[in-house]
């Protein structure tokens, strides 16, 4: 399915019978993290076992506390996600109130990371982008919905702190 710009319409790859599942995987992550860390994301487009993180904000306008589910992957030292939103033509809720902090909190699976944050950018960004579009194949198509540059985003685990 394409707009009229002759990109595919954002989110086209949901299978309507998972059009929730964002909401019941944070309620997972949020109950049974070590149970809701890898998601079976074949019929979306991506693989069997997908990991996932869940990463904490703080509205920027509202002051209220957001977890956000979020695939991620390890490359190098560092814990990448991409501010994709399914290839929408806006950045996410949870990318914006991110700019907004200097440290950030995250889970993944039973741990719990504190530490700053960097957005890639240039040739790092394009080397580390093509990294995530081998690791989840539907990157590629969320980059051709879009017109704007998905932001890349390495998280740093500095330290391991009890709760999120």
């Amino acid at each position: 399915m394409t707009q009229d710009n002759g990109r595919p319409v954002a989110g086209s790859h949901l299978v309507p019978a998972r059009a929730n599942w964002l909401e019941e995987h944070r309620q997972l992550y949020l109950t049974n993290p070590r149970k809701a860390h890898y998601n079976d994301l074949r019929d979306m487009g991506g693989f069997r076992f997908m990991p996932s993180l869940l990463l904490k904000t703080i509205g920027r306008k509202s002051g209220k506390t957001y977890f956000n589910p979020l695939a991620y992957f390890v490359y190098g030292p560092e814990v990448m996600i991409a501010a994709s939103k399914g290839g929408h033509a806006e950045h996410p809720s949870w990318y914006l109130n991110l700019c907004e902090m200097k440290e950030i909190r995250f889970r993944i699976a039973d741990d719990v990371f504190v530490g700053p944050w960097r957005q890639l950018e240039g040739a790092e960004r394009a080397k580390v982008w093509d990294f995530l579009e081998v690791m989840y194949p539907p990157f590629e198509d969320y980059k051709n919905a879009t017109s704007r540059e998905i932001p890349v985003i390495a998280l740093q685990w500095r330290e391991m702190v009890e709760t999120l």
